[in-house]
């Protein structure tokens, strides 16, 4: 009848609910008509007696699965009705009726807007504990997949008795274990991993499986699986990380772009390289995704994944996602993008050292702007830290919103974050108001100081000597921290001696100039260490390899950089610049020569004339513990005390068997030979043959070499070139091919001029003073 009184009984009622579910029916088709509506109706006026628990389950089973749509399609009292009969009668369930309502009451929560009552959550705990034994390995699965769904909290005892079934169920009929099980338990353990603790023997089990049955797998299942057992931190192994490398080069064009992100964040976590191939295979995935997979929040996860390799997509993909999309994006406020996708996204622009265009940051800086309250700690801190990174500053307006985050913050900030945010303002030369300097000197008073890494003591002490040099405030640092991160900081600046192949190349061309030079000087306050210093000048040449510059725009510096030159300058340094790309141009040893006349003349104002005119050659800087530079009125270039003489046998001894490797010297890799050292900390393919790959040592005559002494073997090799030492233990190398070298540009006739070519009864020496 039309008032749900007809003679449809229970059996009846959850026998239709069945068949329409079955037939692909949906609540929401359902929602216009009367089936439906009297079907439930019927179900209202039925006791609890009247059910056996296969009739609960099954209609449990049928609503959940025509759930295809909103939420305001479901009966929550029918719904709630169902959930009061399984929890009085639970301990009358099978395996499988368990199993199914728990996966039924998750499939209602697909938007997170149903939560079971306490007391029924208790029942399905102890309904899984009595019926362990029981379940079939796809029903226990579903009882993994619906726990993470509906994020319940079971007690220890029900998940080891689930970890300890799910075992037994692989280890005794692992052919009916199928892929689905394997990553939907993976699954699982991401994102419930606070309760679903998983063991080491099952992720073992687990493991051994998707190798077994890896073909079987789709897509979707093989990215959620290694998705997981990322997130367990649990690398299940050398055969299964190359077959999904293969299978993912191959077919990865083919993936949806999530599966292409979580793939790559989890090699990520697992500290596994994906390899160039997949790389690719997944930038150009990002560069052709449609409009309609095209989101934000897609473009933020993918670049977040791969700046963890350090992998910048081609430029026609970052024009269109990133300079065109994103950036409309931003600038429309209907779009709801959150705080942690605008730092995430900075962020990974950052670490790729990608500078967007001006479009672009003007909308990022006025959506940061208007989110600023709603940030994280972290995100204040990686948005600040990118930011200097880029070099680029936004306005004192975002820097102040960003400064009281800060304030706000201060004592939740690891060291990691107080030293990345006080740097950012010493990059930008931006000082915050005098309270919310109070506040980091005494946040960086309460930090506990052997718990500090290497590079927080760096980053701390370059930001104290920047707010000291350049703000209103003073040091930061005092007492034993400050000494800890000095020492930490001169000990970097002594030991890290490094020469690149580009680096050797301007010596050589300064030396066949005959200009004498010293090589990785440090100054007299052993604060700094540049790359090549006019000897009696306080003039440095820095020899910028691609680490230097931005990835899209290599005129321009990272914020590291042009922290550093200011320090130089403030000191009374007048520093040149050698950048790769420039040098790689020259192709001659003439080339080479008149490029550096003119570098030296353009910034330093020096003539080649003005630099012959100190005696001495090729100084290799000698660092000891007490060691200085030449800064300063203090002797230098050459001018240092006797024990140097003492000590240049030692220091730079012959080649063969008598060269030793010398105190304070390089820590990087020794390499296999001069022509294949290893790379350190360059870009390039290392040893003296990469552009910017930083010798760390060598090998003459099976002697290991530091970085010095292979630079001076490799010298002595060099048949166009006397190496000699003066009485103050100074390398002296001398062209053996003087008359066109150095004649050329001691001549009166030839001198260099400002227009980048030699010219006759030119510029005279000290026309520009600036650099003396």
């Amino acid at each position: 009848g039309g008032d749900g009184s007809g003679g449809f009984g229970v059996r009846e009622v959850s026998s239709t609910l069945w068949g329409l579910a079955n037939c692909g029916c949906t609540l929401k088709e359902q929602s216009d008509r009367d089936t439906m509506r009297l079907l439930l109706t019927r179900f209202a006026r039925f006791r609890r007696e009247d059910y056996s628990n296969q009739n609960l389950s099954n209609m449990l089973w049928a609503i959940a699965t025509m759930h295809q749509d909103e939420d305001e399609y479901i009966d929550r009292e029918v719904v709630k009705l169902l959930e009061s009969h399984v929890r009085e009668t639970m301990d009358d369930f099978i395996p499988q009726g368990v199993a199914n309502c728990l996966w039924a009451f998750a499939s209602l929560n697909k938007n997170k807007t149903y939560e079971l009552e306490p007391d029924t959550v208790s029942q399905f705990g102890r309904g899984i504990v009595r019926n362990i034994r029981g379940f079939k390995s796809m029903e226990l699965t579903n009882v993994v997949w619906a726990t993470a769904t509906l994020q319940i909290n079971f007690p220890p005892q029900v998940m080891e008795a689930i970890d300890a079934g799910l075992c037994e169920c692989i280890d005794s009929d692992p052919e009916n274990f199928s892929t689905q099980s394997v990553s939907n338990i993976l699954w699982a353990q991401g994102t419930h991993g606070e309760v679903l603790v998983s063991s080491e023997r099952l992720l073992r089990m687990l493991a051994w499986m998707a190798c077994r049955k890896f073909d079987m797998f789709t897509p979707q299942g093989l990215s959620n699986s290694i998705w997981g057992f990322a997130h367990a931190g649990y690398n299940p192994g050398t055969e299964l990380m190359d077959r999904i490398r293969d299978v993912w080069a191959r077919e990865g064009h083919t993936y949806n772009i999530s599966e292409c992100s979580n793939l790559v964040w989890a090699f990520s976590q697992l500290k596994e390289n994906p390899g160039d191939a997949v790389l690719r295979v997944v930038g150009a995935r990002l560069g052709m995704l449609d409009p309609a997979e095209l989101s934000a929040h897609t473009v933020a996860n993918v670049m977040y994944s791969l700046a963890q390799f350090e992998y910048l997509p081609q430029k026609s993909t970052m024009d269109r996602v990133m300079e065109d999309f994103v950036a409309q994006s931003l600038r429309n406020y209907n779009v709801e993008v959150g705080t942690q996708m605008l730092s995430n996204l900075f962020w990974s622009l950052g670490t790729l050292k990608y500078k967007p265009q001006e479009e672009f940051l003007s909308a990022f800086n006025a959506r940061a702007l208007a989110e600023a309250h709603n940030f994280t700690d972290q995100g204040v801190s990686n948005v600040l830290f990118t930011y200097a990174n880029l070099n680029v500053n936004p306005g004192r307006e975002v820097l102040s919103a960003f400064a009281e985050m800060c304030s706000r913050f201060i004592d939740r900030f690891t060291a990691q974050g107080v030293a990345n945010t006080i740097w950012a303002f010493s990059v930008l030369d931006f000082w915050p108001e005098e309270r919310i300097v109070n506040q980091y000197r005494a946040r960086l008073a309460s930090l506990e100081i052997d718990k500090l890494t290497k590079i927080d003591l760096i980053q701390l002490f370059q930001s104290s000597l920047a707010f000291e040099t350049f703000s209103p405030y003073g040091p930061l640092l005092e007492g034993e921290l400050n000494a800890q991160a000095r020492a930490v900081w001169e000990q970097t600046s002594r030991s890290r001696i490094t020469i690149s192949s580009l680096h050797r190349a301007v010596s050589e061309s300064l030396t066949r100039m005959g200009i004498p030079h010293e090589i990785e000087h440090l100054t007299q306050d052993n604060l700094f260490s540049v790359d090549i210093a006019l000897r009696g000048r306080k003039v440095a040449i820095e020899v910028d390899g691609p680490s230097h510059f931005f990835a899209n725009k290599q005129d321009e510096r990272l914020g590291a950089d042009v922290l550093r030159g200011q320090f130089l300058a403030h000191k009374g340094w007048t520093v040149c610049s050698v950048p790769w790309f420039d040098w790689r141009t020259l192709t001659t040893m003439d080339e080479q020569c008149d490029y550096i006349a003119n570098v030296l003349y353009r910034e330093a104002g020096l003539s080649v004339r003005d630099a012959l005119q100190v005696p001495g050659g090729v100084r290799l800087s000698r660092r000891s513990d007490r060691g200085g530079g030449g800064d300063g009125n203090l002797p230098e270039f050459g001018q240092e005390d006797n024990s140097n003489a003492a000590s240049a046998a030692e220091a730079f001894g012959g080649l063969g068997p008598n060269i030793k490797p010398r105190r304070g010297s390089s820590d990087g890799p020794v390499g296999e030979g001069f022509d294949g050292g290893g790379s350190g900390e360059g870009v390039g393919a290392g040893g003296f043959n990469g552009i910017d790959g930083d010798v760390g040592g060598g090998t003459f005559n099976d002697v290991k070499l530091d970085a010095m002494a292979a630079y001076e073997a490799k010298m002595r090799m060099d048949n166009s070139v006397d190496v000699t030492y003066n009485a103050l233990g100074s390398m002296v190398m001398t062209s053996k091919e003087e008359d066109q070298w150095q004649g050329r540009y001691s001549s009166n006739n030839d001198e260099y001029g400002i227009n980048g070519a030699r010219i006759a009864g030119g510029v005279r020496g000290g026309a520009m003073p600036k650099g003396g």
